[in-house]
């Protein structure tokens, strides 16, 4: 009785449809006026949620040059038009 070593390699590749390429396929198939509308939908809902949530979407201008955000975070704005 002889001994036999064998070693055995299997590869295998398959394709998950995430729920964002679902999102891309299903965008890409819309005409213009379709994709307008669902954008208008789309950016009207997340503008009530942001009104019931009681914050502005854009940071604030301050006077020191900085941006504030909702939340009082401060974020440094670059200055356009001059050498940076």
């Amino acid at each position: 009785m002889a001994m036999e070593a064998r070693l055995t390699l299997r590869q295998t590749q398959r394709l998950v449809m995430t729920p964002m390429l679902q999102q891309a396929i299903q965008l890409l198939q819309l005409s213009t006026i379709e994709l307008q509308e669902l954008l208008q939908k789309e950016l009207t809902e997340l503008l009530v949620g942001i009104a019931k949530q009681g914050t502005t979407a854009a940071p604030e201008p301050a006077k020191n040059g900085e941006m504030v955000g909702p939340e009082g975070n401060k974020e440094t704005r670059k200055q356009e038009g001059g050498a940076g």
